[in-house]
């Protein structure tokens, strides 16, 4: 059975303080934030996307020596968020 994932969504100024790793999107200046333990903290906003994708760049963040992550028994691609750092991560897959 499919999931639906869902985000929080308004404008910037009524943008609440979101729970820990729960997703919240800004309709008026397209940004994307994720909240954490000392608030929320922003992704991307559309320019930073739209130039990062533009130019080819991928910026993929290792997974420090022992971090623990959540289980892919599948090995397949997949982005986590460490609330306790305020980093997104893309696993490949694979065991670490």
């Amino acid at each position: 059975m499919a999931n639906k994932i869902q985000f929080k969504r308004g404008t910037k100024a009524n943008l609440p303080s979101l729970s820990v790793g729960e997703p919240g999107f800004c309709t008026d200046t397209k940004e994307l934030f994720i909240g954490a333990s000392e608030g929320n903290v922003q992704i991307v906003d559309q320019a930073q996307l739209t130039a990062h994708l533009s130019n080819g760049v991928h910026q993929v963040l290792p997974i420090p020596s022992g971090t623990a992550f959540p289980s892919n028994p599948e090995g397949k691609p997949m982005l986590f968020f460490r609330t306790d750092e305020g980093k997104l991560y893309w696993f490949s897959g694979g065991g670490a």
